[in-house]
């Protein structure tokens, strides 16, 4: 499955295997005091996950925060937090299963789930007339919700508002991390 997520401003689309099927919509915003929040809802407007920083203190490195996503039907909290900033390895455990969130060079992301690789993520170079594009490969047997979320809660604030083309390279990093499986392919 892939997911293709747009992004205008402060707000998103996520379709699924195609621009035609609307599967989730979304908006970043900020709060006084309480940092970054994420909200993706139905397309009735119903909230079905937030995202927000747990541990706001305005002077923290946006890489290093803990996060909290809460699926709001299911009332399942998944805390998010940094295993390793430099590699930016991120891990989040809802009791029974670990999530891991890794970066790699460029836009490349991946996702695993108990040492098993669910998702892999990509973003475009160029943006333009401020639109960004995110696309997730994800394994059939996964929520693609969390997963929707869990890419959404390290893009918030970074909205491109200006100007018509802007070129964003990803991580340039000679730190030493976790090379990206270019052999894996969604199940």
């Amino acid at each position: 499955m892939r997911l293709f997520i747009y992004q205008r401003g402060s707000n998103y689309k996520i379709y699924q295997d195609n621009q035609e099927d609307l599967l989730f919509v979304g908006e970043w915003y900020r709060k006084w005091n309480q940092g970054r929040q994420l909200l993706l809802t139905d397309l009735q407007g119903n909230p079905l996950l937030t995202a927000k920083e747990t541990d706001y203190k305005w002077w923290k490195w946006k890489r290093n925060r803990p996060y909290r996503l809460v699926l709001l039907q299911e009332q399942h909290t998944f805390d998010l937090t940094c295993v390793h900033y430099r590699q930016q390895h991120w891990q989040m455990t809802d009791g029974k299963d670990i999530y891991d969130y890794y970066v790699h060079r460029r836009h490349l992301k991946s996702i695993f789930k108990n040492d098993i690789q669910i998702a892999g993520i990509n973003k475009k170079i160029f943006h333009w007339y401020q639109h960004d594009t995110l696309y997730i490969d994800l394994d059939r047997d996964v929520n693609p919700l969390l997963l929707a979320g869990l890419a959404l809660t390290f893009d918030m604030g970074e909205d491109k508002r200006e100007g018509t083309v802007t070129i964003d390279l990803g991580t340039i990093s000679l730190s030493k991390r976790r090379e990206y499986n270019q052999e894996w392919s969604p199940k």
